[in-house]
């Protein structure tokens, strides 16, 4: 069987199919069709499809990728001048800093609770926690992690309050990460949990409802 390019052969990649056939003859001989014409089809087709492969992009590429799109959000994310924690951010304030990232700040709390008592604030000033975009909400609980595996922490609260009645006194999202040392209320928070009882069927009913909403 010859295997030279064949004129017959029409494909916009035509050139780059005859080198591939001239130095391939033993895959053309092997395809069993019945002239040349057919054998150089199947391997346009073969050919155009390797080359039209999308490119698999290395893990760094893909991490590169999300350190810029963070870089980006933390650029033109919003800040307040009157706000305490934005000024912390900023270093006009301040701070025991503890972890930072572009998203994120951390820090220990002046006032503690307990020792070790820290504070994380996302870097864009939103004063509840639905007010938030993801990609901050995301950053914040590894940064949590981090603190308690460092301290050591056996037991600890991670605390996000969203209102005045709900006890959130700076207006800018912010998470607790409080040691609770002992079962005392000398340390650490204390909580009131005034459960209700007999309550399931009003439960049912609000789950539907709710359900309707997600």
């Amino acid at each position: 069987m010859q295997t030279g390019c064949s004129k017959n052969v029409k494909s916009p990649r035509s050139p780059r199919i005859c080198h591939e056939l001239n130095n391939n003859r033993d895959v053309a001989e092997s395809l069993s069709l019945r002239n040349l014409e057919d054998a150089a089809t199947r391997f346009v087709r073969i050919t155009c499809k390797r080359y039209s492969a999308p490119p698999r992009h290395s893990r760094s590429v893909t991490k590169h990728s999300i350190a810029s799109t963070q870089t980006t959000m933390a650029a033109v994310a919003r800040s307040l001048s009157t706000c305490i924690f934005c000024k912390i951010i900023k270093g006009e304030i301040p701070s025991f800093k503890l972890i930072e990232t572009d998203l994120s700040y951390s820090f220990l709390d002046i006032g503690p609770l307990s020792k070790g008592h820290a504070l994380i604030i996302p870097k864009d000033h939103a004063a509840k926690l639905h007010e938030l975009p993801d990609e901050y909400l995301a950053d914040v609980m590894p940064i949590a992690k981090k603190i308690a595996t460092a301290q050591g922490l056996e037991n600890y609260n991670i605390l996000q309050n969203n209102g005045r009645i709900a006890h959130q006194v700076v207006d800018h999202v912010h998470f607790h990460v409080i040691p609770k040392p002992d079962a005392s209320d000398e340390e650490g928070l204390v909580i009131g949990w005034p459960a209700k009882s007999d309550v399931v069927d009003e439960v049912k009913k609000y789950h539907q409802e709710l359900l309707g909403k997600l």
